[in-house]
């Protein structure tokens, strides 16, 4: 069954077990990775990256992991793991659906980065800085006949590129 890793972690977070992880190269490393955690019933982190996407393209690998993950008993999380290539982050992130992306917790993703975002909902009252965020993107909608997400995306952008002239400054 194909899970997220924070699905996945949360369940076994309080306990004394370990989530095993383990880099595939081939198919034919994978599927024994798998067959041993449903002999054992245990959940399994099915990472690929780096020296396996010569051979497979990363596309190609996340179907047959995604299909892997689908057919198996136990949890299973797929992990692109090392990979050096921004174009293959890029393509991995492309193919990431939205209902996975939904489940992120953006602030904890980048918090260890960037602490802030673990703070700040603690520190900031949120609540007039809102208010003005939601005016501007019901501007946006309305001016610009956009989507509430892509409202929400031109905003983004829109910030993103002030930042950078500050940054200039």
């Amino acid at each position: 069954m194909l899970v997220t890793l924070k699905e996945l972690l949360a369940q076994y977070k309080d306990s004394d077990k370990a989530v095993g992880a383990f880099n595939v190269t081939t198919y034919c490393d994978a599927q024994p990775v798998i067959t041993a955690a449903e002999r054992k019933n245990a959940p399994v982190i099915v990472q690929v990256g780096g020296f396996a996407t010569r051979y497979m393209d990363l596309e190609l690998w996340g179907k047959l992991l995604v299909t892997m993950a689908e057919r198996s008993s136990v949890p299973m999380c797929i992990h692109l793991d090392h990979s050096k290539s921004v174009e293959e982050i890029q393509r991995a992130i492309d193919r990431t659906s939205d209902a996975a992306a939904e489940k992120v917790d953006w602030n904890k993703a980048w918090g260890k980065k960037y602490p802030i975002l673990l703070a700040c909902r603690e520190q900031v009252d949120a609540g007039p800085y809102a208010q003005g965020l939601a005016q501007l993107l019901d501007k946006l909608k309305r001016e610009q006949g956009y989507s509430e997400l892509d409202a929400m995306l031109v905003l983004k952008d829109i910030l993103a590129r002030v930042w950078q002239e500050r940054k200039k400054g």
